[in-house]
Formats: structure tokens, sequence, C-alpha cells
């Protein structure tokens, strides 16, 4: 199976190894539609509080979809996967699991890397995504764009908020047990702690906020429940699946079983390497944030903490519908 850098040459080696992209840079999203079920209207979707955490404030939102793509079951290969991943989720050991499966495939399967010096050139990366032909599979941290092409599977994991953020600070700093460090790291604050940095307010929250991964930059308004809101419309109406970094395992057996006729023994091939890659790929000399950080993040966090929970019940939605159909079929 060539790996093909969509933006340069292609080889005869599956390199498949997820781009770093510094948290000092901003990130957008992009957007795609998909087919394997009737195609979608557009979801009318009303967050609303269903809990509120008496320490931090943070509030569970939720939204009631008219339709939804969410976990429904994609039968078939011919499908372009885009895994548009949230930096520090996980998504090497996700996107590396989907690559080894299908380069094991015998039939003709491309995996691409969207090159990272391209990831912002929006009319061009639009252009490249919209001419891929199934099946391929493309994963970066990249833009998003709507496709307005019916034959894609839209997936991505996202991870605790807090445990997120702590990881980017010593990530960009320390880089990985595996020795990736990331490009043009600084070493102007490198005697700067957590807490300090956090504390003190020294970065802008806005680069580490995981929504922004769903929304184009167009759809961004001033207003952060609106936003959520949009968000979650998305996620309903485009997403085969969000995966949780907390539930790794769990998130290979959902793909699975999901999109059953390309990703078949994908938890397998996770669980094959997952022990050298967990090593390889956690973030060097990360060091457990003090309760004060912790609460301070979660407000600083909060329309993400909304998002993490709103995937969270999707995530078990979609586990229960699944152990349904399984056990109708057993009866």
């Amino acid at each position: 199976m060539p790996y093909e850098d969509i933006f340069g040459s292609r080889t005869k080696t599956c390199v498949g190894i997820v781009p770093f992209l510094l948290f000092s840079t901003v990130f957008v999203t992009y957007l795609f539609t998909n087919d394997a079920v009737p195609p979608t209207r557009v979801i009318h979707a009303t967050p609303h509080v269903i809990a509120r955490d008496g320490q931090t404030g943070v509030e569970k939102m939720d939204i009631t979809p008219h339709e939804t793509t969410f976990g429904r079951i994609k039968r078939g290969k011919d499908y372009v996967i885009i895994y548009n991943n949230v930096p520090k989720c996980g998504s090497r050991s996700l996107s590396t699991a989907i690559r080894d499966v299908l380069n094991k495939r015998k039939q003709d399967s491309t995996v691409t890397n969207i090159a990272k010096d391209k990831r912002h050139r929006i009319e061009k990366l639009t252009e490249v995504l919209r001419n891929l032909s199934p099946t391929t599979f493309v994963f970066g941290h990249m833009t998003y764009i709507e496709l307005n092409r019916s034959d894609t599977i839209h997936i991505n994991m996202i991870r605790d908020p807090v445990d997120r953020f702590v990881s980017a600070f010593y990530f960009t700093r320390n880089g990985d047990e595996g020795g990736i460090q990331p490009r043009g790291k600084s070493k102007q604050n490198n005697n700067v702690t957590l807490e300090q940095h956090v504390n003190e307010k020294a970065y802008n929250t806005s680069q580490f906020f995981m929504k922004q991964f769903f929304l184009t930059e167009d759809q961004y308004c001033d207003n952060d429940e609106d936003n959520l809101a949009k968000v979650m419309a998305i996620i309903e109406q485009h997403y085969t699946f969000v995966g949780l970094t907390e539930r790794m395992g769990a998130t290979m057996g959902m793909l699975e079983q999901l999109v059953p006729d390309l990703l078949k023994g994908l938890r397998k091939q996770y669980n094959s390497t997952r022990n050298g890659n967990q090593h390889k790929y956690a973030t060097r000399g990360k060091k457990p944030p003090s309760e004060t950080t912790i609460l301070n993040l979660k407000g600083y966090l909060k329309y993400d903490y909304q998002l993490y929970e709103f995937v969270k019940s999707r995530f078990q939605e979609a586990q229960r519908r699944i152990r349904r159909k399984r056990d109708s079929k057993q009866t």
C-alpha cells in the first residue's frame, strides 16, 4: 500500500507517524459529509445545561438532534476516512493502528498525511481533499472544511481538557519519550512552572481549545455558547465517531464495529503494539498539576469540558446501540 504525501511524491513505504504541531499555532478544522446512511439534513440543535459542577461551575451541555450520523454503521469499502486529529489526544496511536490495518489489506489503498506546511492553505487543501479517491485514509492537524462529497467517514478523538493542556505544556518543552521534539521549541520560558504558567495566565487559552477543530473560521462568532452548539451539531451530523483518549481500547473497538469492512481487526492491531507505543509516545517530564491549577484550568476550559461531556454521552449511547444490535442477533 503506497504512502502518499498530498503535496509531495508517492513512495512505496508507509510512513504513518502523525506530524506534530506546536500549540503556539492556532488551528482550525474542516467539515465533511457522508452517506452510508441516508443523507442527513441540517440539524437544528439547541444546547441546554444538564448538570453543573458545584466547585468549578463547569456546565455539562447536551443537544437534542433531529437526525444523526454519529454511531451509525458504515458498510462497504469505497470510502475516504478523514481524521482531522486534535493534537495531544493520542492521535499517533489511532492513526498508526488504522494505517497498519489498511496496510495489511490486499486491495489497493492509500495512507495520506497532510503536509504540515500546507494545512493552512485553505483553497488548496479543499481542492485536494475533494479529489481524494477511495480507499484513502487521510490524517493531520487540519483545518475544518466543508467538502460536499458523500463517500467520506469522519472521525476524531478528544481528551479530558486539563490532561490535554498539561500534556501540551510539557510536550512543547520536553518532547516525548520516543525522542520527538516539537519544531521551533522556544526555551525562553523553560524556568516557568505549570502553576505559574496557569496562575499568571501566561498563555492564550484559545490556542488550546478542542472545539476549534470542529468549526471553520467563518463559522466562529463572539458567543462561545453559540460556537459550542454549532460544534455539537456538526459532530452529530457529520462524524461517524469521536472517541476518547481515556478509553482508547474501546475507541478502537467502536471504530471496528462502525466501519467493519475497512477496519476489521483494529483493536487487535492496537493491542499488539500498545505497550511499546504508549511509552514511546508519552510526554517526557510530565508532572501532575496542583488542585488549584486544575480548578483554574477547568474554569478557563469550561466550554471544552462541555464538549467533552457531550462526546462522552454520545460515545456511551453509541456503545449501547451496538450492544442492542448484537444482542438482538443472538436471540
